[in-house]
């Protein structure tokens, strides 16, 4: 009676092969939706809405496109799903995996504990394949190829939205109680992509350069980069044409400001229109030729006065401490604005006495001269410890570090200090370099 009630426990208590085989295709099947959850986690956090609203005109699925947009404008939601879908099925495949363990150890031992070793081995098993295959190998997948997985997993996650949506619509009630916009980006974070793209050589230097510049842009104010108005050249009305053309010729410039006999600005005046009169009425006077002045706020940023100036047609303004009083400070014209991204911009009019041998472009960037003596330029702006002759200017020595090929234009060479860019100049022949210091080597 005994040995019968023993049988029967072991029969309750023992799986057949059958049954073995139905919870061993159910773990796998919970391995790949803990795969599929932890995919799709990772393809969600990589991709913001800036990178989202590019990649999808590559996609002609226009639902899609929706259903993607609402799982990452819906973050919060979205998480919620997947935390909630990943927790249940590494659970539910611990559980079942623990089950099927106990199950084989029993089959082939008669020991007491044979369950409790079972659930051992399914905890170190699980543990592994977990961590293999539902979260390493999908997650380093989805990193690479977001946008893929996305598009792969863009329906069935919509159901699980509706599978799961009490428990969602409960935590997003508690934790996301003020419907917010979200910054994806800051500048900081910006510069930093554009630093990181540049060390991976798909940007150069001046293309860095004037992605960092632009991103500044709107934060510099006219007053920073005018002209102050004891430099500015100025003209008055009552002078004739002719008498003006001599001032243009001796000054270098196209435009010149207007100024009345009590000092105030009354105009501008363009050297083409001078040109115009000077055959056939050189005694015109100024004052009846000249052009309305443009006024401009020392406050407003230079991304207002370039806009300003685009709208007008205008190249040069007259800078005023306020607009009420209009009392003149200075002047910003439109190269001084676009040099602000671009750099020094120099033309032939430009005295070659006043181009300096080293241009600074920023803290950690400079033009310069192929003339400019080496060992001046490394040991003041790159690094003292530098090994480089006395007498070696800065075109020997690049060219060495070329290994005395040949420079072409817009090369890029690259030392353990620096970053190194050639220009050549067109009427000179000669060639010059855009320096940038290396600040943190990734």
């Amino acid at each position: 009676m005994i040995e019968d009630s023993q049988q029967i426990i072991d029969n309750q208590t023992t799986f057949s092969v059958g049954v073995l085989i139905i919870l061993a295709i159910i773990t796998i099947i919970l391995i790949c939706f803990s795969a599929f959850f932890s995919a799709t986690e990772t393809a969600v956090t990589s991709v913001t809405t800036v990178k989202w609203k590019t990649e999808s005109n590559k996609i002609k699925s226009k639902t899609i496109i929706n259903v993607i947009y609402k799982m990452i404008n819906n973050y919060t939601i979205t998480l919620a799903t997947i935390l909630i879908g990943n927790t249940l099925v590494n659970t539910a495949s611990s559980t079942i995996a623990g089950l099927f363990f106990a199950g084989i150890v029993k089959s082939f031992s008669t020991a007491s504990n044979a369950e409790a070793i079972g659930t051992g081995i399914a905890t170190g098993i699980m543990t592994l394949i977990v961590l293999l295959f539902g979260e390493f190998i999908p997650k380093n997948f989805a990193k690479k190829n977001p946008i893929k997985i996305l598009k792969l997993v863009a329906y069935p996650l919509n159901c699980f939205y509706v599978l799961f949506w009490p428990l969602t619509w409960l935590l997003n009630r508690m934790f996301n109680k003020k419907s917010q916009s979200v910054i994806t980006a800051t500048e900081e974070e910006l510069k930093s992509l554009v630093e990181v793209i540049r060390h991976e050589g798909t940007l150069d230097s001046q293309e860095a350069l004037i992605i960092n510049k632009a991103i500044l842009f709107d934060d510099i104010l006219i007053n920073q980069k005018m002209v102050p108005w004891n430099q500015v050249v100025k003209i008055s009305e009552n002078k004739t044409v002719l008498e003006s053309f001599e001032i243009f010729n001796s000054s270098g410039f196209s435009r010149l400001v207007v100024i009345n006999k009590d000092d105030e600005v009354v105009g501008i005046i363009h050297l083409k229109k001078i040109i115009k009169y000077l055959l056939n009425e050189p005694n015109t006077i100024i004052k009846d030729i000249m052009e309305t002045p443009l006024l401009m706020n020392q406050k407003d940023t230079l991304y207002d006065g370039l806009r300003t100036m685009q709208f007008q047609r205008i190249h040069l303004g007259i800078v005023v401490d306020n607009i009420t009083e209009k009392n003149p400070i200075g002047i910003i014209t439109l190269e001084n604005i676009t040099e602000e991204l671009t750099g020094n911009v120099y033309d032939e009019t430009d005295n070659e006495n006043e181009i300096k041998e080293i241009q600074v472009v920023n803290e950690t960037t400079w033009r310069v001269n192929a003339k400019t003596n080496a060992k001046l330029f490394l040991h003041q702006y790159i690094d003292k410890n530098i090994e480089v002759d006395d007498d070696i200017n800065m075109g020997k020595y690049i060219a060495k570090i070329n290994k005395n090929r040949a420079f072409k234009n817009r090369q890029l060479i690259n030392t353990p200090n620096m970053y190194i860019e050639t220009f050549k100049d067109v009427r000179t022949n000669q060639f010059a370099f855009l320096i940038e210091k290396k600040i943190n080597k990734l």
